[in-house]
């Protein structure tokens, strides 16, 4: 594994995965509460959910789930997810030390953005409400209704290396999920896996994660 302080030192940007990393974004506001709204919503729409869709807790599985079978509905689903996203948000619970781990990038000259699967004005609003706005240069959220360019697929990563003007060599992404890491390894960037869930250490070295942390204190290295 690679040493994280030689590896944070060694790039001009770090990007940041939001829930997980920054905030958990659901912890006042469930997502499983969340994805039983959106399958209310696709029954409502005449809509017969698989045995495993209606038994799904993720709400971006139900938004892709939607989009593949029923894409004339993923707008509807798309929209009641932004809106629980914009809700959720003001409860979020804030990852200890993302606050400093982020402010650190900066004062070592990096640039930062956040790429997520998340709404982008849900993150920024979070952002906003925690002050942390200024030290972020750009946020790049889920593309409207296009599950498709979430990660795994490289699209935000890609967009915001080239966004920030550095090399993907030269660029560090934060992420807490498998498809953080997949993500970053087709975008060329490097990789740190933030592991707090039982298990997730291990899956995310197997995904190919160069070092693993598991609290955001460890990016907070200056100089």
């Amino acid at each position: 594994m690679a040493d994280v302080q030689k590896l944070i030192r060694g790039v001009d940007a770090v990007l940041f995965d939001f829930d997980g990393p920054i905030c958990s974004v659901f912890s006042g506001y469930p997502a499983p509460r969340v994805a039983h709204e959106m399958q209310e919503l696709l029954r409502t729409k005449g809509v017969e959910l698989s045995i495993s869709i209606a038994r799904e807790d993720d709400p971006m599985e139900i938004l892709r789930w939607t989009d593949s079978l029923h894409p004339t509905l993923t707008a509807d689903v798309e929209d009641l997810l932004c809106r629980a996203e914009s809700l959720a948000v003001e409860t979020a619970q804030p990852a200890p030390s993302a606050n400093m781990a982020v402010a650190s990038a900066r004062r070592r000259g990096q640039a930062v953005a956040i790429v997520s699967n998340n709404s982008s004005d849900a993150i920024r609003k979070y952002l906003l409400a925690h002050e942390m706005n200024s030290d972020i240069q750009f946020v790049f959220g889920r593309a409207y209704a296009n599950p498709n360019l979430m990660k795994p697929n490289p699209h935000v990563v890609i967009r915001a290396v080239a966004a920030l003007g550095v090399r993907p060599e030269l660029a560090v992404l934060v992420g807490d999920t498998i498809t953080d890491i997949e993500a970053s390894l087709s975008a060329g960037v490097h990789s740190i896996g933030y592991a707090i869930k039982e298990g997730r250490r291990n899956q995310l070295v197997e995904a190919g994660a160069e070092v693993v942390i598991d609290d955001m204190g460890e990016l907070v290295v200056d100089g």
